[in-house]
């Protein structure tokens, strides 16, 4: 008996080749519909940057707007219901003077006399020194000389920063008319708030 040895190829089952086919398709439909998908996904984001955008400057919008109305609430809530403009405000805000003196110097913000006849020739330069209180910062006031004729002297605007405050302002009065002075303070818009009489003598 004779035995033969031998190997035959046996044909692939047809049902490879579809299954084979079957995953290419789904595949290519796969990908179409990733690359969709993200076209898709792309076409939102930029969607949602320029939403992102248009809220951006609308909120710098009202930043801006918020950062314009932050001096006036500083100042005063009342500048928020049509009170005026900030002169206007600072022109009806409450301001005092807690002392007022004419001194020949000022050492430390603070005077180092308090005189009440001023020499022409001992007492050249004059200072009026004022404590001021103020409800409204910042604030201007004007010490205004005013010599025996009546007539303005000199008049110095003073910017007060702090509602309490210590300033002063000087004149030399070397050659000056004889006779009663005065020095009125008042308010920016020329309210008088007080005054001080004192005498200059040769």
């Amino acid at each position: 008996m004779v035995r033969f040895t031998g190997y035959v190829k046996k044909e692939d089952p047809k049902w490879l080749s579809i299954l084979f086919y079957a995953i290419v398709i789904l595949l290519a439909i796969a990908i179409i519909f990733g690359i969709t998908y993200l076209a898709q996904w792309f076409g939102t984001v930029s969607e949602r940057k320029a939403e992102l955008a248009e809220t951006s400057t609308t909120t710098s919008t009202t930043i801006m707007t918020t950062t314009i109305s932050i001096p006036t609430t500083t100042v005063t809530v009342s500048i928020l219901k049509g009170a005026g403009t900030l002169e206007e405000l600072a022109a009806k805000a409450d301001v005092s003077v807690e002392k007022i003196v004419l001194t020949s110097k000022i050492e430390s913000n603070l005077p180092t006399d308090n005189l009440e006849n001023i020499s022409t020739t001992e007492h050249g330069t004059v200072y009026c020194y004022t404590r001021i209180n103020c409800s409204v910062i910042p604030q201007a006031i004007k010490h205004v000389w005013v010599d025996p004729s009546g007539s303005t002297f000199a008049e110095i605007k003073l910017n007060i920063t702090r509602n309490t405050v210590d300033t002063w302002s000087y004149v030399s009065l070397y050659g000056s008319e004889t006779g009663n002075w005065q020095v009125q303070v008042r308010k920016i818009n020329d309210e008088l708030i007080t005054k001080r009489d004192f005498t200059v003598v040769p």
